[in-house]
């Protein structure tokens, strides 16, 4: 399931496709109905976009106002 650790063959088969493959094991692993995987990726970006929001906002906050 590793793309690092397959044996890629450069004729056949590409990172890319190997990459593409270890995504679609880990989904029937781990995802067979399809609602989690939703529900993480879901989490992930807001909890992303809460990060970004406070990267951004920093320098207004510890800048002019000296906090």
């Amino acid at each position: 399931m590793s793309i690092i650790t397959e044996n890629v063959d450069v004729e056949t088969k590409s990172f890319t496709a190997n990459a593409w493959n270890s995504i679609k094991e880990f989904k029937d692993k781990y995802c067979p109905d399809g609602t989690t995987c939703d529900n993480i990726l879901s989490f992930a970006l807001v909890i992303g976009c809460f990060v970004f929001m406070y990267i951004a906002m920093k320098p207004i906050f510890y800048g002019p106002f000296g906090y």
